[in-house]
């Protein structure tokens, strides 16, 4: 799949990009999905992930997934905040194996510099989620919104340390077409397979106290994977998304 994703080698031009750890860490919990064999785990196929889909759309418990046909669905973006943002979590197919589509975001970028990210970013003016995603995807690595397939909208989340409110779209691609990242954005394009995100030693969390009169303690994830280090809202999404599969296996 090389010959499709274009930038930098892993660890290239990532200038030692530091995690903001404060004084207090500890280990965190384990994820719920190591109570699922490991075998089993391993051998995820994109059908499975289709039969999830299909599991959230037909079930009224457990959903993160809000498909638009849903009558709960909302175009919009529920803040109308200008910190509102969209990013793409599209899901391909890797030798059979469903697989997140990443980026490294460059050091030069203002915000989250040298960091992992799925494409995305603010909305413009009159956009909504799906929207806003597809525009930053196109912008960032060159995906054409018509071979994506958009699958709805997962459950929001706020940054820690900016206070904005992410949407994630979930998309899927048949098959991965040639990408080319924008070279002021994008130092690297990759994917990473559910398979190998959770199993082995690649997951890791850690409990971090923040430094604030309240003393709030919070989970913070990690995968250690392709040579990156993906954290941040980027290993939420994943974490919540991961979860969510462990049911239907």
């Amino acid at each position: 799949m090389a010959d499709r994703l274009s930038g930098f080698e892993p660890g290239e031009d990532i200038a030692n990009v530091a995690i903001p750890r404060p004084a207090f860490v500890m280990d965190g919990p384990s994820p719920t999905w190591v109570e699922i064999d490991k075998d089993l785990r391993a051998s995820i196929s994109f059908d499975n992930f289709y039969e999830w889909i299909r599991f959230q759309i037909e079930s009224s418990q457990d959903n993160i997934l809000v498909p638009p046909q849903s009558a709960s669905y909302s175009a919009e973006f529920k803040n109308g905040q200008e910190s509102d943002a969209a990013v793409l979590v599209a899901i391909t197919s890797i030798q059979g194996k469903p697989s997140f589509l990443l980026t490294r975001r460059t050091i030069e970028m203002k915000n989250h510099s040298g960091q992992v990210s799925f494409c995305g970013g603010r909305r413009e003016p009159g956009e909504n989620p799906i929207e806003t995603a597809l525009r930053e995807a196109a912008e960032e690595v060159g995906l054409p919104s018509k071979l994506t397939k958009v699958h709805g909208t997962l459950t929001p989340i706020s940054t820690i340390s900016r206070n904005a409110t992410i949407v994630p779209v979930l998309a899927s691609l048949d098959e991965l077409p040639q990408l080319t990242p924008n070279k002021y954005e994008v130092a690297r394009i990759f994917t990473a397979s559910i398979s190998e995100l959770w199993t082995g030693t690649t997951y890791h969390s850690e409990t971090w106290r923040r430094e604030n009169e309240a003393g709030e303690e919070i989970n913070v994830h990690f995968f250690d994977i392709e040579g990156e280090t993906i954290w941040g809202a980027t290993a939420r999404i994943i974490v919540s998304l991961l979860e969510s599969l462990a049911k239907v296996l």
